[in-house]
């Protein structure tokens, strides 16, 4: 794929031995991002042309605001405190010292 960024998936199935549907999945999890391929996947939301994973950074800004507006404030994860060691026993029955 380095010597040859314009090949298709079709050429790099052929050349590699790796299914064109594998080649095409690695590209759909992000795991391959196309840099010149010319058959490339497509936004499953929008339709536009993209190098990797299923959606447009475009359709993605617009689901994450409708995903956060979804869920209400008060059901919403609190990120979690910095607490200092208590002192006492834990699960495991080691005693921890506050220093």
């Amino acid at each position: 794929m380095r010597d040859h960024p314009r090949a298709s998936v079709v050429e790099v199935s052929e050349e590699t031995g790796v299914e064109e549907e594998k080649i095409l999945q690695y590209l759909r999890d992000g795991r391959l991002i196309s840099s010149g391929f010319t058959e490339v996947i497509t936004c499953e939301r929008c339709g536009k042309s993209i190098r990797a994973g299923r959606y447009c950074e475009a359709c993605k800004a617009i689901l994450d605001i409708q995903l956060k507006s979804a869920i209400p404030q008060a059901q919403r994860p609190e990120p979690p405190e910095n607490k200092p060691p208590r002192l006492g026993r834990n699960s495991d029955g080691m005693h921890i010292k506050k220093e």
